[in-house]
């Protein structure tokens, strides 16, 4: 047994597997079992995981991956799994290609992914926006009486229906790999959705890719006015720098900035936008769009569903010819 290069936080223990048995059996049953393990494979693959029970989650590593040739493990806080999990997971990505589908910075690797969207047709998710696929004209949508239809007339009817669409369309436009084909399938977006609602305190919009939420527009009536703020998320590895300056571009400060703890991605960058003006004029910088791009590209190939059951194809079909029509750069 060796020690690595500590990382922040982390200090690991290290054991070369010689006759590929039990993970399990190298931690003692009076070891700490709360902490990080890190997982090499004969292939040159490694993985990375949290455990408040590490002997028992590397027995079930053990029964799925037969090829493991050295497992390392370091105790830690349980506060503190989501934050050391994340740096570990950086810090061995740098070095070796790894396993997880989740957390890891570049899912699949740094190729192109391409998925199946239907019988005979896929389409290609690149790391790079500028080759993200263009908006096609969106399918014709059925003219029945549904909720989906009813929702997406009522958020018409708003007031600010005009700059709110013209904001998520700019973002469809900029940041969402071939947003025609892969809609409801990678990314949907829903009119009016119940959630956390509250008196005066509703949503308008919320647009998601895979399992996170990308975009939330909320509508708030207080006695004196109606104010419309929305929360917009961001890559946690894109540079915080190159975020502020474009904030600050759009008359923000730094402090709108905060970190969303989500499950899919941790260290989401999210930043709380005051007005659709002020949304409308960040998707329009390159540096946001970039941002919100590897935040979406990154969800999209861990290869998990939206929720598409949620999807309002009418909605979803205007904000898709307002894109096509030039109302937003295709490539900007």
């Amino acid at each position: 047994m060796n020690r690595l290069r500590p990382l922040p936080g982390l200090r690991f223990s290290e054991h070369v597997i010689e006759d590929r048995g039990s993970l399990a059996l190298y931690f003692a049953k009076t070891s700490p079992s709360v902490g990080i393990y890190w997982i090499d494979f004969a292939d040159g693959y490694s993985y990375v995981g949290q455990s408040v029970s590490t002997r028992t989650r590397l027995a079930a590593h053990r029964r799925r991956w037969s090829d493991a040739v050295t497992v390392r493990f370091a105790p830690c806080l349980p506060e503190q799994l989501d934050e050391l999990e994340l740096a570990a997971i950086q810090h061995v990505q740098e070095i070796r290609p790894l396993r997880n589908k989740l957390l890891t910075n570049r899912p699949g690797g740094d190729r192109d992914v391409n998925v199946t969207i239907s019988p005979g047709s896929s389409l290609a998710l690149p790391w790079e926006r500028a080759r993200r696929g263009a908006v096609t004209s969106p399918p014709s949508v059925a003219a029945e009486n549904t909720g989906g239809q009813a929702k997406f007339e009522s958020l018409l009817r708003t007031d600010t229906y005009e700059l709110l669409a013209d904001a998520t369309a700019a973002l469809i436009g900029g940041a969402i790999p071939s947003p025609t084909e892969s809609q409801s399938f990678l990314w949907s977006v829903s009119a009016l959705p119940s959630t956390n609602r509250a008196p005066g305190w509703r949503r308008l919009l919320a647009l998601s890719a895979g399992r996170l939420e990308i975009l939330r527009v909320f509508e708030e009536v207080t006695p004196s006015t109606v104010l419309y703020p929305s929360f917009l998320n961001a890559a946690p590895n894109f540079s915080r720098t190159t975020l502020v300056h474009a904030l600050l571009r759009a008359g923000l400060s730094p402090q709108v900035i905060t970190t969303g703890r989500y499950r899919a991605v941790a260290g989401v960058q999210t930043v709380r936008v005051p007005d659709l003006a002020t949304l409308q004029k960040l998707l329009s910088d390159p540096d946001v769009l970039d941002a919100v791009y590897q935040l979406v590209i990154t969800v999209m190939r861990q290869g998990s569903a939206p929720l598409a059951r949620f999807h309002n194809q009418p909605l979803a079909a205007d904000l898709l010819e307002r894109a096509r029509q030039g109302l937003v750069p295709r490539f900007s």
